[in-house]
């Protein structure tokens, strides 16, 4: 019969050996969770930098939009005693608006673009 060398022994032991494998499995397996994770990041990130352009691009060119008619402003003096003899005036303004308000508009939107 002839005797193994070391490196034989050693060599079968990895081919038959389960818990190696096991071990060689789980470890490609967190080996292989870090390029996955790195993907899903960059996808996150790429998610949250069209949230916040579409967000940006919606602020600076399409928010809401207000249609006020025109508005009446009278200034008026008002005289207060304080005490003693002193007498103070304060400005104040009174709005006035239309009862009724039609107004007749036409809306063009545009597309617009972003660049880099």
């Amino acid at each position: 019969m002839k005797e193994k060398s070391y490196f034989e022994g050693f060599n079968s032991w990895i081919k038959n050996s389960i818990t190696f494998k096991l071990f060689t499995t789980g470890f490609l397996i967190l080996i292989l969770l870090i390029p996955t994770y790195m993907i899903r990041f960059l996808i996150h990130e790429r998610e949250n930098r069209r949230y916040t352009t579409i967000e940006e691009i919606s602020s600076k060119w399409g928010r809401e939009q207000t249609i006020a008619g025109p508005i009446l402003t009278v200034p008026y003096g008002k005289y207060s005693k304080e005490k003693g003899e002193k007498v103070l005036k304060s400005v104040n303004h009174a709005h006035f608006l239309p009862d009724e308000l039609n107004i007749d508009g036409n809306i063009s939107p545009e597309i617009r673009y972003r660049g880099i």
